[in-house]
């Protein structure tokens, strides 16, 4: 699954989440594209990833221009255990 973050953004399969300003694309280390919606960490009533697409939604509200470098960061590879960064803060720490 190889896409871009501006062609999911643009994929009406997603539903208004593809494009909500409290939306964002998150994924894994095996390739697979996951939708959060950010307002379901102060409010309950919002599922955390919800079941796509989704046709009505109460705190939708129209993304700005922009939107796919935040969520870029996500795609960015996070240290593992064992990288030099982890042991370095790991050594750091125990002092």
């Amino acid at each position: 699954m190889d896409r871009s973050l501006q062609d999911l953004r643009a994929d009406p399969s997603v539903g208004l989440c593809s494009v909500c300003a409290h939306s964002r694309v998150t994924g894994n280390r095996r390739g697979s594209i996951f939708w959060l919606c950010r307002l379901s960490t102060d409010d309950a009533r919002f599922r955390r990833y919800p079941r796509l697409p989704v046709a009505r939604c109460p705190g939708f509200e129209p993304a700005t221009a922009g939107r796919a470098e935040d969520d870029g960061k996500d795609q960015e590879r996070q240290p593992r255990p064992g990288d030099d960064t982890t042991t370095k803060q790991n050594r750091e720490n125990r002092k």
